[in-house]
């Protein structure tokens, strides 16, 4: 469960039971909580971006898997996203997925 999201689907559901969502935040977090909330999930894979035009998953992004922030070979890594970055306040997340795979993606103040 969440401490900072509360999940809404805002489009029609796939054949695969994966669809859009529109994610109401709960609280002020800053990047960093909120991407440590999500990782919290250790049943998830994805990417966590930050709302970029012209880009799928966002810049900068980081991949994670089963509790913990990976590289491209699912090696576990730090969360590495700029301090500059890390330290803002999300105002808005969407997402997409379903049972395993959610991908977020992050805009900003």
């Amino acid at each position: 469960m969440s401490k900072y999201l509360k999940w809404e689907s805002c489009g029609p559901m796939r054949g695969d039971c994966t669809c859009e969502w529109q994610c109401c935040l709960i609280g002020n977090p800053t990047v960093k909580e909120l991407c440590d909330d999500i990782i919290s999930n250790d049943r998830e894979w994805g990417y966590i971006g930050i709302a970029k035009k012209g880009t799928i998953f966002g810049e900068p992004k980081i991949e994670f898997a089963y509790g913990q922030y990976v590289d491209g070979n699912r090696n576990k890594i730090d969360f590495n996203f700029p301090e500059e970055i890390a330290t803002k306040k999300v105002v808005n997340v969407r997402a997409d997925g379903g049972w395993s795979r959610m991908d977020y993606l992050l805009y900003l103040e």
